[in-house]
């Protein structure tokens, strides 16, 4: 470790009035005029400032302690230690350093006494305040503008409303009113109630009863168009026979042919039924997809059917 004995520090400071609370801007430089110096260390004393923060191009500074240490500084070379710094007290304070070699302290740093030789220098450069800018407000001046004449808009008042009574005029006019013409007669009131049927019907579920559905349904169906063919004004169809002698086959799909023969005719004589003012009209439980052949199948088949008449008699009751 080479120790710089001689070395002395020189920091001169000019500061303006400050304020108490002002944060100032201020660099140290230390330039090295003799031989290599290794570990060198400058102590910062700042009566009258609180050390704030501190950036060194070499070396390590720690603002708490005010301590700034360089590792190595060659001979010629310099460095520099950005400084910020808040103004403790009023008036003119000063910021001091002296350097150290390992522990030893140069006396003479504070500051160099007159013809010594400086070594080791260190000192600050504070930048100088900006200017400050006053605003004085002038005096007002009043300019008159030139006179300037708009022209209104037009205004129109009318006049007063006079009314002039003209002669008395007297004219016999002859209106003939035709006769009243007589309202329609009322339609008279649908009146009928459905007879009361259970919601199942428990049936056998062999060819002879499916025969008997056939037939059933069929007759819905001849009815059915009779009652379409008065409501129109056309002559009743002929009834053909032999409809219900065909072959009858025991199955599922034989009697989901059957239900949907049924539900047409049911569906056909309920839409007259409500038209006419029927109320309460049934529904269809269940559709032709769902039927199997069993004898609630066979039975919710006959019950469509047996239905389906009933609407189609009161319908016959209230067009007699």
């Amino acid at each position: 470790v080479t120790r710089v004995a001689s070395a002395s520090v020189a920091l001169q400071r000019p500061v303006d009035e400050a304020e108490v609370g002002e944060q100032i801007a201020a660099t140290a430089t230390i330039t090295n005029a003799g031989p290599d110096a290794t570990l060198v260390r400058v102590a910062l004393r700042s009566p009258g400032f609180e050390l704030l923060s501190g950036t060194p191009s070499a070396g390590v500074f720690s603002p708490g302690t005010g301590l700034w240490t360089i590792d190595q500084l060659a001979p010629g070379d310099s460095a520099t230690l950005e400084l910020t710094a808040e103004v403790l007290v009023s008036g003119t304070p000063a910021l001091s350093a002296r350097i150290t070699s390992q522990s030893a302290v140069d006396p003479a740093s504070f500051p160099a006494p007159a013809g010594a030789d400086p070594g080791v220098q260190v000192s600050f450069t504070v930048p100088e305040p900006p200017p400050v800018q006053v605003e004085v407000p002038g005096p007002t001046v009043t300019v008159p503008g030139p006179t300037v004449t708009v022209p209104g808009p037009t205004v129109t008042v009318p006049g007063p409303t006079v009314t002039v009574p003209g002669p008395t005029v007297t004219e016999t006019i002859t209106v003939t009113v035709p006769p009243a013409t007589p309202p329609p007669p009322a339609t008279p009131a649908f009146a009928c109630e459905l007879p009361t049927r259970p919601n199942a019907l428990d049936l056998a579920a062999t060819v002879g009863q499916l025969r008997i559905n056939q037939r059933i349904a069929i007759a819905a169906v001849r009815r059915l168009n009779a009652i379409r063919a008065r409501l129109e004004g056309r002559p009743e169809p002929e009834t053909p026979s032999g409809g219900e002698r065909g072959v009858i086959r025991p199955t599922t799909a034989q009697l989901r042919i059957n239900q949907r023969i049924s539900e047409a005719g049911f569906t056909r004589a309920r839409d007259i039924y409500r038209r006419l003012g029927g109320a309460g009209a049934p529904t269809l439980t269940p559709r032709a997809g769902s039927i199997t052949f069993t004898r609630a199948g066979v039975g919710a088949n006959q019950l469509t059917n047996i239905r389906a008449l009933d609407m189609l008699n009161c319908i016959n009751a209230n067009l007699d």
